[in-house]
Parts: structure tokens; C-alpha cells; sequence
């Protein structure tokens, strides 16, 4: 579905698509779940994700990476220096602290990954060394919510939401629920739940409609579907 989106808007807006499939992030995960670490899955993929994005930046003298991360994922700057969720939030301190232990023990002690950045901030670090790009995510920006982006999108480009998503009505790729399952066993909350718990403080959304998009519609048995494909399970 995400490929069929892409497709489409790239075909549309006649520009380049770089597509990169790899097993490396697959063997992390896997590793995750084999050692019952509390790492949250999708930190390390936001960590390979964006390192890649900054070296094709870097190769290619791409000045700005647009990034989709929310109102309740960053906090508003002129321009995002930061990628992603704010880590050191009292709230993602128990999260943080597993995934850093996690990358610490099983990822930097590994030859296979000795490139591997450990965290976001050296992932910033490398970065600015290589090139000057900046980082840009146009949710703030916006005059609008994405109400009406998204019909815009649908219209010009052709796009569709995933039929299974978690939250309701974003575009987290399949490994999500695996996360969210993990963080509700271990820290009884997601990152969602606090990025939410932020648009209803600076009234971009209202609790009822937050704690709709959050109900938990998936089990362990669609858990471990997902699992399957890179060779490992979760015990009932």
C-alpha cells in the first residue's frame, strides 16, 4: 500500500524515487524480540532511516529532507534540528533508557553493526560533518490539519490510507504493531499516547477522538503473523 502511494505521487510529480530494501534492520528487530529487550522497536529504525536519508542528502547535495513527524512527535522550531520523538522527555525516559541499553549490549558490541550509530544525536552528529542539510517537518507549518491535506493528497496524487493502521488513520508500517504490543506489555502506554496526550493540550485534537484512534484492535495471534515473516514469535 505504501509503495502503491508512492508510486503514484512520484509518477505524478515526475521526480526521482530511490527505493531501499535491506535485511539489516530486520536481523535488529529480530534480535529485540529474541533477547526480551524493552527496546522500542522503532527507535533503531528511526535511527538507520534517517542516518540513510542524511547520506543520500549528503550524495547527492539535497539541501532539505522533509520529515512527517507530527505537532505531538517534535516540538516547533524555525527549522527541526532533531529527528523524531523527544527522547529525553520525562515520559520516554524508561523507553529511552531500554533502547540505549538494548543498542549498547547486543548492537555496539557486535562486528556486524560497528557503523551502526547508537543514538539520534550521533546520527546528527555524523551528519553534520558530511553535508549541511536541515531537517524540515511541514505539520507546523501548515495553516490547516491534516483533514485537509489528506483530501488534497487523495485528489491530486492518487492517494489512499493503509486498510490496517495503528494509530487509526496514520501510515505506520506492519513492525508498528509489533511495537505498540511491546510498549503496552512493558510500559502500559506508546509514544502515542504521549504525543496525543500533547495535541489535546495545545487543542489540536480532544480526548475522546485521541482515545478513539488509540483503542488497541489487534491481538497476539496478528502479532505474531507479522512476527513470522522475520523468524521469531512472542510466547502467550
Amino acid at each position: 500500500e505504501a509503495l502503491e502511494n508512492i508510486r503514484n505521487a512520484v509518477e505524478i510529480l515526475g521526480v526521482d524515487f530511490l527505493f531501499f530494501k535491506t535485511d539489516f534492520i530486520k536481523d535488529i528487530f529480530s534480535k529485540i524480540i529474541k533477547t526480551n529487550a524493552k527496546a522500542v522497536i522503532c527507535h533503531p529504525c528511526s535511527i538507520w532511516y534517517m542516518d540513510l536519508a542524511f547520506k543520500i542528502a549528503a550524495k547527492f547535495d539535497i539541501p532539505i529532507i522533509i520529515a512527517g513527524w507530527t505537532k505531538g512527535q517534535s516540538t516547533k522550531q524555525p527549522l527541526m534540528s532533531k529527528c523524531g520523538c523527544n527522547i529525553h522527555q520525562s515520559e520516554f525516559s524508561s523507553m529511552a533508557e531500554s533502547t540505549r541499553e538494548f543498542l549498547n549490549k547486543h548492537i555496539k558490541t557486535d562486528p556486524k553493526y560497528k557503523d551502526f550509530p547508537i543514538s539520534m544525536e550521533e546520527v546528527l552528529i555524523r551528519a553534520k560533518k558530511r553535508h549541511k542539510s536541515i531537517v524540515l517537518s511541514p505539520h507546523w507549518f501548515l495553516p490547516f490539519g491534516s483533514e485537509v491535506y489528506v483530501e488534497t493528497i487523495k485528489k491530486e496524487l492518487k492517494w489512499k490510507y493503509p486498510k490496517l493502521s495503528y494509530p487509526a488513520y496514520s501510515t505506520n508500517c506492519m513492525m508498528n504493531f509489533v511495537s505498540v504490543y511491546l510498549s503496552m506489555k512493558h510500559y502500559g502506554y506508546t509514544h502515542y499516547h504521549v504525543e496525543m496526550s500533547k495535541l489535546i493540550r495545545i487543542g489540536e485534537l480532544s480526548r475522546d477522538e485521541a482515545l478513539k484512534m488509540l483503542e488497541i484492535n489487534f491481538d497476539l495471534n496478528f502479532v505474531n503473523s507479522i512476527l513470522n515473516k522475520i523468524g521469531c514469535s512472542l510466547d502467550f
